[in-house]
């Protein structure tokens, strides 16, 4: 069920003027419907820089190996650079890995489970279960 509120504010429709005029169940209500709306604008402006980021990536090339590396990365880093910039405009179940990067994984893995979780999160690395396989 979705209400919207043409030309007025939620309150305004509800009859009252700030907040602390509600009753504590009106405010638990208030509450959910301020922080859905937060979720649904946060949701688009994820997805706008999304499509920001495909359009950049296939606008530029990426780089070679060897180009990285002469700026000072071992080859394991530049791999890695590689491939975020390649894998971050495919979907999450069409990523492939090379054996390199699933290595990479399992030992980060390894080192710290609670920092691969967050690393997953920010970058596109294998997932768990895909390190599982390789071990």
């Amino acid at each position: 069920m979705s209400i919207t509120f043409v030309g007025q504010s939620l309150l305004q429709s509800l009859g009252v003027t700030r907040v602390n005029q509600l009753t504590p169940k009106g405010k638990k209500l208030y509450a959910m419907v301020k922080s859905k709306e937060k979720v649904r604008c946060l949701t688009f402006q994820l997805q706008k820089s999304k499509e920001r980021s495909r359009a950049t990536v296939r606008k530029k090339d990426v780089a070679d190996i060897e180009w990285l590396q002469a700026q000072g990365l071992n080859r394991v880093s530049a791999e890695f650079v590689k491939a975020q910039i390649t894998m971050s405009c495919r979907q999450a179940r069409t990523r492939r890995y090379n054996s390199c990067l699933k290595l990479l994984g399992v030992a980060l893995m390894k080192k710290s489970p609670s920092q691969y979780k967050l690393m997953n999160k920010i970058f596109a690395t294998p997932s768990r279960r895909t390190l599982d396989r390789v071990i």
